[in-house]
């Protein structure tokens, strides 16, 4: 933590005007396999791209520590915001970055991600605002039957897709809960490989608790 600012307004008081200007970001990105939307990074940085420029906020991300988890792309990022107007003010964090593919995007990937989930949780911004209407309406979402006599299809038998899942967890609890769904979809050799990056995240979501 920096030095606290003598100007007419600090550091703390432009992080509430960021919270204001942005009410909350639409989940406009859709995962076509596993049927749901989230919120895309792109808009994210450009949602607080804007209000930092309105709020006079500077934003600075560097990579502290990568890993490799069997098929999986981890980082560590510390994120730095500071008060254009006193820099000697500033506030750091630390996020974890996952990407579950080892190509030649993946250090790009971990690093979005890293970043679009920690501003999230730093400014408390919520998802969904505008489409999501399951979120903040309390009205009755319409449902499709499926007869019970159907069989369902099979999911695709694909280990990315569950590091894909678990890497979005923001706390332990959404992690744990997010395992134990995927258990129930996925079958024991993909869960056993996954296994090992579970390990991993739930240490440090423990650790930052």
């Amino acid at each position: 933590m920096g030095k606290e600012s003598s100007g007419s307004i600090n550091l703390q008081q432009k992080k509430l005007k960021v919270m204001a200007e942005i009410a909350g970001i639409a989940k406009k990105g859709k995962n076509n396999h596993q049927k749901y939307n989230y919120i895309a990074v792109d808009d994210v940085i450009n949602a607080f791209r804007s209000a930092f420029i309105k709020t006079k906020l500077s934003f600075y991300s560097t990579i502290k520590r990568w890993e490799q988890l069997g098929t999986a792309f981890l980082i560590e990022v510390e994120m730095k915001i500071i008060n254009a107007d006193n820099p000697e003010e500033f506030e750091t964090y630390i996020q974890v970055g996952l990407s579950t593919r080892l190509d030649d995007t993946s250090v790009g990937k971990a690093l979005a991600y890293a970043v679009k989930n920690g501003l999230l949780k730093v400014f408390l911004i919520p998802g969904g605002k505008g489409e999501d209407v399951e979120y903040y309406d309390n009205k009755p979402v319409e449902k499709s039957y499926v007869s019970p006599l159907a069989t369902p299809p099979a999911p695709k038998q694909d280990v990315s897709m569950i590091l894909e899942e678990i890497g979005e967890a923001e706390s332990l609890e959404e992690l744990q809960a997010t395992w134990v769904n995927l258990k129930g979809i996925y079958t024991i050799p993909e869960c056993k490989e996954a296994y090992p990056v579970y390990l991993k995240l739930k240490k440090k979501l423990s650790g930052a608790q």
